[in-house]
């Protein structure tokens, strides 16, 4: 028994597992791992000797290895205990996955090759899926509601790297299914409009061809240079002629009778105003947007104007008369221009999710300042968050009161300067292995700027990714060629 969970194959199936689940289960990819983490251990007995000094000599994992010490210190700072302990736990596989699995029989060219195809396959399967019911339910209402499997950010970051990695990367599938998987990754980012995907790929696409000489990274600079130029003139024209909300160039929040426009809704409909949409929104507001969209006066004339469709959507949650024939992206547009033109008005930014987030960093600026050389601590972590919104923020909903979507800083504000100090080292070490290697720097690039704009690490898809890919680059052991 001990030789089958000893084998190279069985040790490469477990491999494969891992990199087949990522795409589709949180379960799964814990199944895999710690079955992964134990068929390494039963090869180590096997052979009668476990390996831990290379990687506790490789700076890569040691400086993760520092900061995951510095937030389990929390358990002594006070707080909840509770929180510490999530924390912790969410980032073991980084911590045991390369101690472990250096264990295992090296890897050789074909291994590393089949492992590739089964993640691309994972991938392109997980994304037609997600496309499939995104189609079959056209239109949705909540179009990240297609990313069937896990959250539309985490997979994002998969689905980047599978693209980067089936064009730059070995050649191990047909150049059709290159195509083919491509297609189905790009539906992916159509239907479910996230910018995230899109955002990541073209950055990504940027810097691996800035990589490659100095001349490309004068042209790079150059023309980011040239369209933030081209962007900032057009935002402030757009700045100074419209500060208000409007709704397909109507001005929203204008001529409003609320009390007759109440009497109006509650004749139509039965339904009081002040009542919740299937969206959670207040109906008050969206009905007033909805009528602005179609030119109508936000009155009883204009709600007796309303068709039963125009009901039946503005109840759905609709804030807009043309919405419902909008694909995923043209949502997404419109509700960042929404939100812009709110924050210019000066208007409550809970619920606008990009806005939101100068809250999130005026935030964590304040408590930084306050906690520069140690951190809160991971159990305080919570409840200084709520403190100082109330300083900070106090007119953001309680509900989207979260933490600064910045791993960096979520990081500096847990656990000190020298858990940050640390995490940009665990990257420096990483890209100053990986960078003579495209695949491996287009990975570390990708989880470097998902830090930046998420709190990655803080979730189990987010780890599982950085776990599988930083073991799989720089800690697996591979048979000389």
């Amino acid at each position: 028994m001990l030789k089958f969970f000893s084998h190279p194959k069985t040790q490469l199936a477990a491999l494969a597992l891992w990199a087949c689940m990522l795409p589709f289960w949180n379960l799964g990819m814990s199944v895999a791992m710690f079955f992964l983490l134990f068929v390494s251990v039963v090869g180590a007995v096997q052979k009668k000797k476990f390996l831990l000094l290379p990687v506790l000599r490789n700076p890569i994992y040691l400086s993760f290895l520092l900061v995951w010490a510095l937030l389990f210190l929390g358990f002594f700072r006070g707080g909840e205990n509770a929180s510490v302990l999530k924390e912790i736990k969410t980032l073991l596989p980084l911590v045991l996955a390369p101690l472990f699995l250096q264990n295992l029989s090296p890897l050789s060219k074909s291994n590393e090759n089949f492992i590739w195809k089964v993640f691309f396959t994972s991938v392109g399967v997980a994304a037609l899926i997600c496309v499939a019911y995104a189609v079959v339910k056209y239109p949705l209402q909540e179009p990240r509601e297609a990313s069937l499997f896990i959250s539309h950010i985490r997979f994002s970051l998969m689905a980047v790297l599978a693209l980067i990695g089936v064009w730059r990367g070995p050649c191990v599938i047909p150049t059709s299914l290159k195509i083919t998987l491509t297609v189905v990754v790009c539906s992916f980012f159509f239907f479910v409009g996230t910018l995230t995907g899109w955002g990541f790929l073209i950055v990504l696409v940027v810097l691996l061809f800035a990589s490659k000489s100095r001349r490309n990274k004068f042209i790079v600079v150059g023309t980011s240079l040239a369209v933030t130029s081209i962007l900032l003139f057009f935002l402030s024209q757009f700045t100074e002629s419209n500060s208000f909300q409007t709704e397909n160039g109507n001005r929203v929040f204008v001529n409003v009778a609320p009390l007759e426009l109440d009497s109006a809704w509650l004749a139509r409909t039965n339904h009081p105003m002040l009542q919740k949409d299937a969206r959670g929104q207040l109906v008050q507001s969206t009905l007033i947007r909805y009528l602005a969209s179609k030119g109508l006066t936000k009155d009883a004339a204009g709600v007796q104007q309303l068709s039963d469709i125009d009901i039946s959507n503005i109840l759905a949650g609709y804030t807009n008369c043309n919405e419902p024939h909008w694909n995923a992206l043209e949502k997404r547009w419109h509700q960042i221009v929404f939100e812009y033109q709110s924050f210019r008005s000066g208007e409550n930014p809970s619920g606008h999710s990009i806005f939101q987030r100068i809250e999130y960093y005026k935030a964590a600026k304040f408590i930084i300042e306050r906690n520069v050389l140690l951190g809160v601590g991971q159990g305080n972590v919570k409840s200084t968050y709520s403190q100082t919104y109330k300083t900070t923020s106090p007119t953001l909903d309680e509900k989207v009161q979260h933490a600064v979507h910045n791993q960096f800083l979520s990081y500096w504000i847990a656990a000190g300067l020298a858990a940050i100090i640390s995490f940009l080292l665990y990257f420096y070490f990483m890209w100053k292995q990986a960078r003579k290697h495209e695949i491996a720097l287009a990975f570390v690039l990708l989880a470097f700027l998902s830090c930046l704009t998420e709190d990655t690490l803080t979730t189990q898809p987010g780890v599982a990714f950085f776990a599988f890919f930083s073991m799989f680059f720089f800690f697996l052991p591979r048979k000389e060629d």
